[in-house]
Formats: structure tokens, C-alpha cells, sequence
């Protein structure tokens, strides 16, 4: 058999590109190609090579470089739609699918206020929005997007105190679609700082899921899982026709979302009642603690019935049922995320011992906790 023909490829990558770089490397050595590596903010000049692989920016450097190699005839795929541009290839997230995605995950919890956050503003954070707000129909859309004014770029107190303004006028609860995990994490600090509960009063979803940000964190962010594989094998895949001259320099491809990894930062239904807010914020808090609904409407100041009465307009069931919903889903998380055996995880959700727990997830799941571990593990 013939041995493909050698290719050398640039690789201009960044701080995004690091889930892309080991499955490029893999598919650029399936394809027998020299894979050259280099800095998007600093891209070597006059470059001489077959075909070219980004994230572009639009940054003086980069957008030189680009316009040199497009001169010299060398196609370019581009990895994400930063600018706009169309004289090259691209193959990218579909961002219609992705703000269909995250506007169903808030229909399905029942929000009717939502925005759109993020710190930077580019045409691929217009796009996002954009695809948001079309998907959303709920009482009311805002656009949250920090001043794009140089003089207060580098003001860490003012945009902190203007995220912050955002948040405490904006309507509750509210659900917020951030455009990646940093603004995600960003906008649950600032909550954390002025009292607002996440995910009760201020619900997260990143629109970009990074499972490194929430390694280390007490508060696990919902994130949008974009479909890495995919776009690199078909960004490899095109420019690789591009290069064979079997395709138009400036194809585009979009790929859906895989879905949305559920944490803690959008567990929970939109409820407008303060008191019940408060209720389930108490649950949450203490969640591996023993405790009854008896002990919620003590610290509430009402009585058992005027709570019950309460959670039963809100949420359709008692507060002992919404109590036991939060073990359970604490439980998921709990088996999600750790390699804790069933008794530790039925102490740290709440439940009185393993039996009871088992016996109360299957209620809820149709399943034992064991099952469902091993299904989960592989989805």
C-alpha cells in the first residue's frame, strides 16, 4: 500500500486548545503529518508549510499572520468562531444547538428570567447569546456583558462591584447561561461574596464545561460538553481535503453539543417563594446532617402545616418529599463523583443507614444505587 503523502502542519494553539492538543497530535499522526506547534499570539512569521490548524484571535499578530498564509495559498481551519470571518475554513460548536440545549435546561427547571454573562465580548459571544435568546421564552432575557471600555479593562474592584449590581437587581430567581467555566466561576464568586445562593436564587450553567475548574471547588458548575473528538477529527478530516484540493478553502462544519454535565449549580427548580428558597437552602447546607421538616420550619419561625402548605403550592409535594428528592440527588452526585462505597454516601446524603437509602433510591429511580452507578459510569 502507498504511504500517504507527508504533510507539515502548523498547530496554533492556547490556553482553550488544550482538550483539542492530544487528539489532534493522534489524528495528524494517522495522516502522516509533521504536526508543528506554535503560540497564536505569536505565530512565526512567513511560515512555509501545507495547511494551518487555529483558534484565531483578533489580535494585530494573528490576523497578519493569517492574511500572509491565505496569500500564499496555504488553507487554514479554524477551531472556534472568534471573529467572524469567512475566508477560511472552519469547523466549530453549533452554537444554535448549544442555546437550544441550554435554554431547555432551564425550561425543564421551570425559570422564567434568565441572562446571558461573560467578561469579554467577541462575534462567538454574540453568537452564543444570540442562540440563547432565540431558545429561551420566559419572562424576561438580559445580556450581562462587561463595558467594553479600555480605560476600566484592567478595574478589578469595578467589575466586581458591576457584576455584582447585576446580580442583586436582576429578578429571582434568575438561571444564567455564562459563555465558558471561567466566567461561570467567576459569577458563583461574586455571588458568594453579596449572599446570593447558587444554585436557589442565581442558577449557573457554563457554556463551556471544564471539568479541571471543578476539581478543587465547593460549588460544582453545570457545564456544556462540547464535542472535542468530533471537531478535531472533522477539522483534520477538512483540512486534509482542503489540502488535496478536493473542497472549497472556506467550508464550514458546525458540531452539536454531547449535552450538559449536571452539577450542583443548577440542581434545583425555580421557586419564587422566599421562605421556600430559604427552605431549601437550609437542606442543602446541611444536607449529611439528620434532620426532618419539623426542624426547617423551627428554624424558619412558622409551623410544620404552614411550611407543608408552602412547599406543596411551590414544588407539588411536602417538604418531607422535596427533603428526600435532595438526598437522593445529593446521592447521584455523591456516586457521580466519587468512589465512595454506598454506606458512606447514604451517611453524607443524610439517609439514617444503607438499607434505607437503597430501599428509597430504588422508590425514586426505579433502580438500586448500584445499577444506577454502573449506568452513569457510562454515559
Amino acid at each position: 500500500m502507498a504511504r500517504k503523502k507527508h504533510r507539515h502542519v502548523l498547530l496554533l494553539g492556547g490556553p482553550y486548545m488544550q482538550n483539542f492538543y492530544s487528539c489532534i497530535t493522534r489524528l495528524a499522526r494517522e495522516r502522516n503529518w509533521y504536526l508543528e506547534l506554535d503560540e497564536r499570539y505569536n505565530p512565526p512569521r512567513d511560515w512555509q508549510g501545507d495547511g494551518v490548524l487555529s483558534m484565531h484571535l483578533d489580535v494585530p499578530a494573528m490576523n497578519d499572520f493569517m492574511d500572509g498564509v491565505l496569500a500564499r495559498g496555504i488553507p487554514i481551519v479554524d477551531l472556534i468562531d472568534v471573529t467572524g470571518r469567512t475566508d477560511f475554513g472552519r469547523v466549530s460548536t453549533d452554537e444554535a444547538a448549544l442555546g437550544k440545549a441550554a435554554a431547555t435546561h432551564f425550561h425543564d427547571r421551570k425559570f422564567q428570567h434568565a441572562a446571558f454573562f461573560s467578561i469579554e465580548w467577541t462575534p462567538l459571544h454574540q453568537h452564543r447569546y444570540e442562540a440563547f435568546a432565540a431558545a429561551f421564552h420566559g419572562g424576561s432575557l438580559e445580556k450581562w456583558s462587561w463595558p467594553a471600555d479600555a480605560s476600566n479593562e484592567e478595574d478589578r474592584n469595578a467589575r466586581l462591584e458591576w457584576a455584582a449590581r447585576r446580580l442583586k437587581e436582576a429578578a429571582k430567581p434568575i438561571a444564567v447561561l455564562t459563555f465558558n467555566a471561567y466566567n461561570a466561576f467567576y459569577l458563583s464568586t461574586v455571588c458568594k461574596n453579596i449572599g446570593l445562593d447558587v444554585p436557589q436564587e442565581v442558577a449557573i450553567l457554563a457554556g463551556w464545561d471544564n471539568e479541571i475548574y471543578n476539581q478543587h471547588r465547593d460549588l460544582p458548575i453545570s457545564g456544556i460538553i462540547h464535542d472535542d473528538e468530533t471537531i478535531c477529527r472533522k477539522a483534520t478530516d477538512l483540512l486534509q481535503r482542503m489540502m488535496d484540493g478536493k473542497c472549497a478553502n472556506n467550508t464550514s462544519v458546525r458540531v452539536p453539543p454531547l449535552g450538559i454535565s449536571v452539577r450542583h449549580s443548577t440542581d434545583a427548580f425555580a421557586v419564587a417563594d422566599p421562605t421556600m428558597r430559604k427552605a431549601i437552602t437550609l437542606i442543602t447546607s446541611n444536607i449529611g446532617k439528620p434532620f426532618g421538616p419539623s426542624q426547617i420550619a423551627d428554624r424558619l419561625g412558622m409551623t410544620l402545616s404552614q411550611l407543608n402548605l408552602i412547599s406543596q403550592s411551590e414544588l407539588g409535594r411536602p417538604m418531607l418529599g422535596e427533603i428526600i428528592r435532595l438526598r437522593v440527588e445529593e446521592s447521584k452526585r455523591l456516586m457521580r463523583e466519587t468512589d465512595d462505597k454506598l454506606s458512606t454516601i447514604a451517611r453524607l446524603s443524610g439517609f439514617c443507614n444503607a438499607s434505607y437509602f437503597i430501599k428509597v433510591f430504588r422508590e425514586h429511580e426505579g433502580v438500586s444505587p448500584r445499577v444506577w452507578r454502573v449506568r452513569s459510569a457510562h454515559r
